[in-house]
């Protein structure tokens, strides 16, 4: 079998490959039509195309609805205005088919690129599809920083409650300094009583001693000096209540030292309690200066994901 084509562009290329894609379809009459076709334009595949009349059938069966255009948009519009039961074949090489499906022709005169409809609808529809998964995953990451906004609003809470907390304790830390130093100031004074009283008492006992050896000569003398010895023993007895109420007055301001001295221990104690305390919210401050850092930091990166 043998098969003339005239050359018409690069006409004949697509016609080949169109041969190679209709193979299978059948006869059909195309003799009323290729009148009415030749004058817009639309040039018939046969009307270029010689064979020997033994394959005559064939070729009309396979070319009998293929029209020459000079461009797609040709095509288009014959697809459109009442020749939807033809296959186009542009003069650069593009098939339309009566389907729709277009099918690219040889680009510069090399090689071929294949171009179809369904393939661009199914190009569209994966995009489509993959906008929905990045919708999906925009609003994963809207719920997400919701999320660490709401986090991060009950840390800004904690954060202002745990830094009121904190100057509540440094008030009462200063509160205690204050009183602190009152209680050194009056242990001071007491210190110094305690050591005017010391003072006295020394002087007291050097009296009494002095006393004692007036009276060892008040003794000796005694005889003579009857009436001086009742004066000394009365100056004695006035000077005896005197040293027992002094030491009472001692022992009352030990009391009072060793009072103040408990109170001391006691206000140190709870001071390095709250020490303590304003040491273990500081740290707690950092950690959560810390913890919001690194949320800010995840949001930072989603958003920019």
């Amino acid at each position: 079998m043998s098969c003339g084509i005239t050359t018409w562009g690069g006409a004949h290329i697509a016609v080949l490959q169109l041969c190679r894609e209709i193979a299978g379809f059948e006869r059909q009459e195309t003799v009323s039509s290729d009148a009415a076709c030749s004058t817009d334009g639309y040039i018939p595949a046969l009307s270029v195309i010689s064979s020997e009349e033994m394959v005559r059938p064939l070729v009309e069966a396979l070319l009998g609805k293929t029209l020459i255009v000079e461009n797609l948009e040709k095509a288009l519009a014959g697809l459109k205005n009442g020749l939807a039961g033809h296959d186009f074949v542009t003069l650069s090489g593009e098939v339309l088919t009566r389907h729709g499906v277009l099918i690219g022709g040889s680009l510069n005169g090399e090689g071929h690129n294949p171009v179809s409809i369904l393939a661009r609808k199914n190009e569209i529809a994966a995009l489509e599809r993959k906008i929905q998964e990045l919708r999906v995953i925009r609003g994963s990451l809207e719920q997400e920083r919701d999320t660490v906004r709401a986090k991060l609003d009950e840390l800004q809470s904690s954060l202002e409650g745990i830094e009121k907390h904190l100057r509540q304790c440094e008030l009462k830390g200063a509160t205690s300094r204050a009183e602190l130093n009152t209680l050194k100031s009056d242990l001071d004074a007491v210190t110094q009583r305690l050591a005017a009283i010391d003072f006295e008492i020394e002087s007291l006992r050097a009296e009494i001693e002095e006393l004692t050896q007036e009276r060892k000569h008040a003794v000796d003398e005694l005889t003579a000096l009857e009436t001086q010895g009742e004066s000394l023993r009365s100056a004695f007895d006035e000077a005896r209540f005197n040293l027992e109420r002094l030491q009472q007055e001692r022992e009352s301001v030990l009391n009072s030292a060793s009072e103040a001295r408990v109170q001391l221990a006691t206000s140190k104690q709870q001071l390095d309690g709250l020490e303590k305390q304003i040491r273990a919210l500081t740290q707690r401050l950092k950690e959560l200066e810390e913890t919001t850092r690194i949320r800010l930091e995840e949001i930072e990166a989603g958003r920019g994901f």
